[in-house]
């Protein structure tokens, strides 16, 4: 496993997000798009999902209770519909919460594409909302390119988006993703909504994403993807 902070605008590690790494015997360290596919081919996704939840929520212990009067702090987890149509995913979640979170330490959120929802919407909206109403967060990954959920946005079990990082790459040189980002941002912030900015590469990228008041970010420049979580507090940018 890897972890990648989430940080705000201002330069405070809020969270961090646990990236599934494969360390094969003769490639090294894969990931994820060199072998999810298969491991859904197979029927391992659910045991892969399982265990990266598992141990991406006793991990987050590690950073003890948070300091009064402060957010918690967030483990994200990428999630996909095969593990959302798992009819034991919800006991499951909620079992692992009260094992590793029962003082609400730290607030864990799902990820899932755009794309995978808008493929499997009827059936992913419900087991989204029963993990909703147990109190994890649910974002909207690579958000704002390809296919649109706009229609439904409104009416989605959902706290957040996540702006696609090949719209952040060039937030700062072409007008075009600029404005997309810019819009992703409002409806996001008109509906309630975090909006956190993937892939930020560099420092005119952060100066810009907080002038338009983005949540929070991910990126390179804030951090690497490292074997351990981040300190919460300043980040390293680079």
């Amino acid at each position: 496993m890897r972890y990648q902070p989430l940080v705000t605008t201002t330069g405070q590690v809020a969270g961090a997000e646990a990236l599934v790494r494969w360390r094969h015997p003769d490639r090294g360290l894969l990931k994820p798009d060199a072998f999810v596919s298969i491991a859904e081919e197979a029927g391992l996704i659910v045991p892969l999902g399982r265990w990266v939840l598992e141990t991406a929520c006793r991990t987050a212990r590690e950073w003890g209770p948070p300091p009064p009067d402060t957010p918690k702090p967030r483990i994200a987890v990428n999630v996909s519909p095969i593990q959302l149509a798992d009819e034991q995913l919800l006991a499951d979640v909620s079992a692992l919460l009260a094992a590793t979170n029962a003082d609400c330490a730290f607030q864990l959120c799902l990820e899932i594409t755009e794309a995978a929802l808008v493929r499997y919407l009827s059936a992913t909206v419900a087991p989204l909302r029963a993990l909703h109403n147990l109190g994890v967060l649910v974002y909207l990954a690579d958000f704002g390119f390809g296919h649109s959920c706009l229609g439904d946005l409104p009416d989605l079990p959902i706290d957040g988006v996540k702006a696609d990082r090949r719209l952040i790459a060039k937030l700062t040189t072409n007008r075009a993703d600029h404005a997309v980002v810019e819009a992703v941002i409002r409806l996001a912030h008109a509906l309630s909504l975090t909006v956190i900015a993937e892939g930020v590469e560099t420092a005119d990228q952060i100066a810009e994403l907080h002038r338009l008041n983005c949540d929070l970010m991910q990126g390179h420049q804030l951090g690497r993807p490292r074997a351990h979580l981040p300190d919460l507090g300043l980040a390293t940018r680079r």
